[in-house]
């Protein structure tokens, strides 16, 4: 105002310049500095020289120009680092920001400096490592492993020869079992074999441990010819005493029986091959009862391989076996009643008058199942009496026939059984006889 005296309190005749926006305020003017701090932590990112407030978020209180996020209260410099968030709460790039680079065990090795274990202080890179105990101590990747040798690659290591490493060399393997490192067939729970060894390392070996495989069977061989009795065997490693592989033997309590033995007259199937004393040469022998040598003429025989010795004949002419008097080599007595050479012929008791022995024929003789009998050419018609005696002097027929051309005839003496029979021929009207021998086959 251009006037004489004061217009008032604020006014003064001080040449200023006209340019004050806000007269009522001493710190309002055109060099007034603006903070803005738009998150109001009391932190500005930027400052503007004006009259008048820029905006929101600016501020004439004079603050640092250290905010590094004016979009977030809780980040400033005068915050408190929270780790592992993410953000740089104290706008301080060289304070830490994450655990990993925390020493949180004082090993002196931080997570991103290489500790894989930052809660212990045994572990981080360089500690020495104890192998097998399932931790990685010098944070290189691996446990450190103890390795034994398998020589015989069956997955089985030699406890006496080891080595350290964190990789698995060759030839060598975690395992330190086995008893045998030179033998394949020999580890922990291997098949037990009959092979001598120790194959399962129980301590037992082929026949002494229960779970022994491929034993051979074995068959027992009582009477020691080599050749087994294939009902009775076990199960071994090694033969048994007693014992054989042989399976063959039809009779293990006799020697001289085997498969292929030779076959001896004892009534024994020695060769275990076509029955008792097969291929070999029989006689038949004749019971003689009375020890006369002569054998019972009523005995069909009985077929050896050897002489059964006393009581036994080749012959079976005895016509009383139970006489020792009574034999074909007997002295016949006349008229005695007893035909002791065994020839009816000579014992006149049978015969009245004899006809002419050398005209009478008897055939066939041995007879089937019939006789005929050829008559002398000067009998007549006469009625013939015809008697069959057995040697014991029982009547098994008798007949009464005229001849026919000189022929008699006897039909239908096939139900007789095998053996010697006396014929009697006499002429029904007279007291001539004759009588003859005859054999039944």
């Amino acid at each position: 105002m251009t006037q004489c005296t004061s217009p008032g309190a604020g006014y003064t005749t001080n040449v200023l310049p006209l340019t004050d926006c806000n007269d009522s305020d001493a710190d309002i003017n055109p060099d007034t500095i603006w903070y803005l701090d738009a998150d109001g932590d009391n932190y500005a990112v930027s400052t503007m020289t004006q009259c008048t407030s820029p905006g929101a978020g600016y501020t004439t209180s004079v603050l640092p120009l250290t905010d590094c996020n004016d979009g977030d209260i809780d980040v400033n410099p005068g915050a408190t680092e929270i780790l592992d968030n993410g953000v740089d709460d104290d706008c301080n790039p060289s304070t830490l920001d994450s655990s990993a680079d925390v020493d949180d065990d004082g090993d002196g090795f931080t997570e991103n400096e290489g500790d894989c274990d930052d809660t212990k202080d045994t572990i981080y890179p360089g500690a020495t490592e104890t192998p097998d105990n399932g931790i990685d101590e010098d944070c290189d990747g691996a446990d450190l492993r103890t390795w034994y040798q398998d020589s015989d690659s069956d997955n089985y290591g030699n406890i006496n020869v080891s080595q350290t490493s964190n990789n698995q060399p060759t030839d060598y393997v975690l395992d330190n079992t086995d008893c045998d490192d030179t033998e394949s067939t020999v580890y922990p729970g291997a098949p037990e074999l009959c092979d001598g060894l120790d194959n399962d390392c129980d301590g037992l070996t082929d026949d002494d441990d229960g779970d022994i495989t491929g034993q051979s069977t074995w068959y027992a061989d009582t009477d020691n010819d080599g050749f087994g009795d294939s009902s009775s065997s076990v199960l071994a490693c090694d033969k048994p005493n007693g014992y054989v592989a042989d399976n063959t033997d039809c009779d293990d309590t006799e020697s001289t029986v085997y498969l292929g033995a030779p076959e001896i007259c004892d009534g024994l199937d020695n060769d275990c091959a076509n029955g008792v004393d097969d291929g070999l040469t029989f006689t038949t022998y004749y019971i003689d009862g009375d020890g006369d040598t002569y054998g019972d003429e009523n005995h069909s025989g009985t077929s050896f391989c050897s002489d059964p010795g006393a009581g036994y004949s080749l012959t079976n002419n005895d016509c009383d076996d139970g006489n020792g008097a009574v034999n074909p080599g007997a002295t016949e007595i006349p008229n005695n009643g007893v035909d002791e050479d065994c020839n009816p012929a000579n014992d006149g008791s049978l015969s009245d008058q004899i006809f002419d022995i050398d005209s009478i024929g008897v055939f066939p003789n041995p007879f089937q199942n019939e006789i005929m009998i050829r008559l002398p050419q000067n009998e007549g018609n006469e009625v013939y009496e015809i008697k069959l005696f057995n040697l014991l002097g029982k009547l098994i027929t008798m007949k009464e026939l005229k001849s026919f051309h000189g022929i008699l005839k006897i039909e239908d003496l096939d139900y007789l059984q095998q053996g010697i029979y006396l014929i009697k021929l006499s002429i029904k009207e007279s007291n001539k006889s004759i009588i003859r021998r005859v054999v039944k086959f």
